[in-house]
C-alpha cells in the first residue's frame, strides 16, 4: 500500500484531524489517556492523576495538564 492509497481510504478522518488541528502524533498517548479516565473513573482527584501520569511516563505535570485539555476539546465534523 502506499500513502496515496491510505490517505485515500481515510480521506475523511484526515480532513478531520486537518480542520480540528489534530497532532496524529498523539496517538502515542491513548494508553496515558486511557489510564486518566480509568483513575477518574476511580475519583482520584485530577492533582494525584496528573503526578502519577508524569512519573510515569516521564513528563512534566504541566505537560500532562496541556495533554488532557488537548485530548477532551470537542471536534467539529
Amino acid at each position: 500500500m502506499t500513502r496515496y492509497e491510505l490517505f485515500q481510504l481515510n480521506k475523511s478522518l484526515m480532513e478531520a484531524l486537518v480542520e480540528n488541528g489534530i497532532d496524529p502524533k498523539d496517538v502515542k498517548y491513548l494508553d496515558l489517556m486511557a489510564e486518566y479516565k480509568d483513575m477518574k473513573a476511580k475519583h482520584h482527584k485530577v492533582g494525584y492523576i496528573v503526578y502519577h501520569l508524569s512519573e510515569k511516563y516521564q513528563m512534566s505535570e504541566r505537560g500532562i495538564y496541556k495533554l488532557i485539555d488537548r485530548m477532551t476539546k470537542r471536534v467539529k465534523l
